[in-house]
């Protein structure tokens, strides 16, 4: 039997390889993001300051390179973060 520990572990290693392909396709990096649960399953939640279409494409293209047991896999989604609790950069204040 696992810990929950060890599956928090496990879904944060698996969080972090998810956040390292989706700065890899944004071209980013310090991307934040969050994990949820809901229905007894894990949700990692990418946290934008406002809803695009650049990061759909970028969700869809994780998701497309996720393994079917991988426990994220059909589980991405975005939060958008109010802007002044959303991190300031040069991108971001453009």
């Amino acid at each position: 039997m696992t810990s929950p520990s060890n599956t928090m572990n496990n879904l944060n290693a698996k969080a972090e390889e998810v956040r390292n392909q989706l700065e890899r396709i944004l071209g980013v990096s310090g991307l934040r993001t969050t994990i949820s649960e809901a229905g007894g399953h894990a949700f990692l939640k990418l946290h934008v300051g406002r809803h695009a279409p650049y990061y759909d494409h970028a969700l869809r293209a994780v998701q497309m390179e996720l393994t079917e047991d991988h426990p994220f896999k059909g589980r991405l989604g975005l939060t958008e973060v109010a802007a002044g609790e959303f991190p300031g950069s040069l991108e971001a204040s453009c």
